[in-house]
């Protein structure tokens, strides 16, 4: 049988409605708080709303939409549902001009997103078989990949004309793609493996997970959990500040400090493939090392340099090395994980990425009004990074698994020292 292509672009057309919406949200609402006032503690507070929304209301939407069954599926009620809401506040957002309903529209927004985010991306369960995911994964990837270098550089266009453009030809755009999948998907009754027995509630699951990344005996996991925390605060932190920083340091627009985080996103999409690469060649561990020593370098030359042309050619390089990093964390913690539950542990993944969101850009914030200038998240990077750097050179787990060789054995409970 030929792989699907068609099915697989109209359900990747899903994550491209929802990635159209992200960086117009990660670019401009920092400034619109910024315009009332807020220090930018408080502006990295709100701005990480979305990542409490992904680490609460995902997982549970997620298995809720398990057990649903309607007429339409399991999936589309959600999606029903959550991006008309979702579009509605996202649209409003620009047009709040104090904080109570600014922080009401942005609430309501990252909320609706998480009501369907989650199942839109299960259909990739739901439809391909498992040979097929990895391949129809790529394409969904790609093209929310693609979805963001259009947001932040069309919107980057669009807000130097009207800041509420960006916002409202997301919206639209999103609810077109995410309307295609409803009309055009035809979501089967089950996943396509067919029904399983059923699996321990999903919260129990991850937390049992956690605790054994926190206590067995094989510290490896926990390392490239905290190194993953570490990176990913330094991105988010620096993804949810540029804008500010463009305008208070580089002296441009917002809309124009958007445009140029096309180029990290550009790069970060084409060089996903080569990254992964060189991970195989070099290693996971050599491969991520070298590219958190990279970024670091390149934070802290930012820091003390406010050269357009730097800053330009500085998101070219930490794109293709974020995503060089990035394409092997996963792999990472599952190689390295005590047991083959790949599901759980890829929620053990998530939760510690979007707990980076939540503490990263405050922690930034706070170093910002510190020393009163925007430059600081480049001072802020480097340290998250070398930390990254030391907690992954510090251990030996998460490098693939030789054919043939079990890529994960069950460990003994933990002891009550924690081993």
């Amino acid at each position: 049988m030929p792989f699907p292509w068609r099915r697989t672009f109209l359900i990747a057309l899903g994550f491209f409605g929802i990635s159209l919406i992200w960086p117009v949200y990660k670019a401009y609402v920092p400034v619109f708080l910024d315009h009332l006032g807020l220090s930018a503690l408080l502006v990295g507070f709100f701005t990480s709303f979305d990542s409490y929304a992904n680490l609460f209301i995902q997982p549970a939407v997620g298995t809720l939409s398990d057990r649903t069954r309607t007429r339409l599926g399991r999936r589309k009620p959600f999606m029903l549902i959550g991006a008309p809401i979702a579009a509605l506040a996202f649209v409003s957002i620009p047009l709040m001009d104090s904080l109570p309903v600014l922080v009401a529209a942005i609430v309501v927004t990252v909320g609706a997103m998480a009501l369907f985010r989650a199942p839109t991306v299960a259909l990739l369960g739901d439809l391909f078989p498992s040979a097929w995911r990895s391949r129809a994964n790529g394409v969904i990837n790609l093209m929310g990949g693609l979805a963001g270098a259009i947001a932040l550089f069309a919107g980057g266009a669009l807000y130097k004309s009207n800041h509420a453009w960006p916002f409202l030809v997301m919206a639209i755009g999103m609810l077109l793609a995410v309307g295609f999948v409803i009309l055009f998907i035809r979501e089967p009754a089950e996943a396509y493996s067919g029904t399983a027995a059923p699996a321990p509630e999903p919260g129990m699951r991850i937390s049992t997970a956690l605790r054994r990344a926190l206590t067995g005996q094989d510290r490896s996991l926990l390392a490239i959990l905290a190194a993953i925390f570490c990176w990913s605060a330094a991105i988010s932190a620096m993804q949810d500040f540029f804008t500010l920083y463009g305008r208070n340091v580089l002296g441009i627009d917002a809309g124009t400090a958007a445009q140029m985080l096309t180029l990290f996103a550009a790069a970060a999409v084409l060089f996903a493939i080569p990254g992964g690469l060189l991970a195989t060649r070099f290693g996971r561990r050599r491969a991520v090392g070298a590219c958190l020593i990279i970024l670091a370098v390149l934070f802290t030359v930012a820091y003390g340099t406010t050269s357009l042309l730097f800053d330009q050619i500085m998101l070219v390089i930490a794109g293709a090395a974020y995503t060089t990093i990035i394409v092997s964390a996963l792999p990472m913690v599952l190689d390295a994980a005590p047991t083959n539950d790949t599901g759980t542990y890829t929620g053990v993944y998530y939760v510690f990425g979007a707990s980076a969101g939540i503490i990263g850009p405050p922690l930034a914030g706070l170093l910002i009004d510190a020393t009163g200038t925007y430059r600081s998240v480049f001072l802020f990077g480097p340290v998250f990074m070398t930390l990254a750097l030391i907690l992954i050179l510090r251990n030996r787990g998460g490098e693939a698994q030789p054919a043939g060789v079990p890529v994960a054995v069950a460990d003994p409970a933990p002891s009550a020292t924690g081993g």
